[in-house]
């Protein structure tokens, strides 16, 4: 599928390279867990792809055969550990709940398996930095499925923060607010609830991916009666810029994300996360100077989470242990900011 940029955006970003997911190696790939997460990942991936949904594994062996006839899956497992083990998959998803992620990304790659794990990677940076330990130790690849990241519109933002021709990044702006107080898990501190990494960690990744780790954060946190946290907002600091990146599962927000360069800004007015429009404003000679000239972009395409598996599976294939995309160390620093914010709880 050929993504072409309309003429404005083209020329703010000349070297963007958006790689049709099609054109990546095929691999088979096992899902640990099977949630709702996995259910996504298990319909849109072989849809808009030539990725291939080889198995699923789950603690409950019925819940496994029910999801892979649900979804067309071939192969169910009852243990996590019989699935990382079996010769019908050449990588591993892990979809289970964030609490868990360290555990089984670790078992999947002591079985030899490469890893794509769910955001938020872990619970901490300590628990991230011990699954890239392990990759490297394995020579074996792992990504955080931040699914954004390999959407067009990023790929866009990326090329036009590297061309530079707006000058520097002011600042960053990402705000994801869900109603999900219905969702028990995310009233939990023990099953690892709130807001901050099911919903926070898209807006601080954002920011991360403008402008890297920031100098320093400060944050504010409003807690909920079962301890979890009901809404953050983090400034990060960078030499110059600033970021705000905030989030709350009590109420649904525009979801939207800006940057604001110091001779344009691109802006996404509505789920910045996913496949959405793009605008561009520009501010010529004689252009209005409150508003400039306004250029969309439609990037909506199907699915969405085929990019981050193309992408895995041409670094499986390539023999690499991280993507470029998502560097172990864009993960780390995410990580690093959460911790942070969990301080101010």
């Amino acid at each position: 599928m050929s993504i072409e940029l309309p003429s404005a955006f083209a020329q703010v970003a000349p070297h963007t390279t958006i790689l049709d997911p099609f054109d990546a190696p095929q691999l088979r790939w096992g899902i640990l867990g099977a949630g709702g997460i996995a259910r996504t990942f298990a319909r849109d991936v072989p849809a808009h792809s030539s990725q291939i949904i080889s198995a699923v594994g789950s603690r409950d062996l019925s819940r496994a055969e029910q999801f892979a006839a649900e979804m067309g899956v071939e192969h169910a497992f009852g243990s996590y550990e019989d699935l990382v083990a079996s010769d019908l998959v050449d990588a591993i998803y892990i979809a289970t709940p964030h609490i868990r992620h360290r555990d089984d990304a670790l078992l999947a790659l002591r079985a030899g398996k490469p890893v794509l794990v769910e955001k938020a990677f872990a619970m901490t940076l300590k628990e991230a930095e011990e699954v890239f330990t392990e990759a490297q130790t394995q020579g074996l690849f792992a990504m955080e499925a931040m699914w954004s990241r390999h959407l067009p519109h990023y790929r866009f933002i990326a090329a036009a923060v590297a061309a530079g021709i707006g000058g520097d990044v002011v600042s960053v702006h990402a705000d994801h607010g869900q109603s999900l107080r219905h969702v028990p898990r995310l009233m939990e501190a023990s099953l690892g609830g709130g807001s901050l990494h099911d919903l926070g960690v898209y807006s601080l990744h954002f920011s991360q991916f403008v402008l890297g780790r920031p100098q320093e954060i400060q944050a504010l946190t409003r807690p909920t009666s079962t301890g979890v946290t009901a809404a953050e907002m983090v400034v990060g600091k960078y030499p110059t810029a600033l970021s705000l990146a905030s989030s709350n599962l009590d109420g649904r927000s525009a979801t939207s994300g800006s940057i604001t360069f110091e001779n344009f800004s691109i802006e996404m007015p509505t789920q910045f996360y996913r496949p959405t429009e793009v605008v561009l404003r520009t501010y010529p000679e004689g252009a209005d100077h409150f508003h400039g000239e306004v250029h969309r972009w439609d990037a909506t395409v199907p699915g969405g989470f085929q990019y981050q598996v193309a992408e895995a599976a041409r670094c499986i294939r390539a023999g690499m242990t991280e993507s470029p995309v998502v560097p172990w160390q864009a993960t780390l620093d995410v990580m690093w900011m959460m911790d942070q914010v969990s301080t101010h709880r």
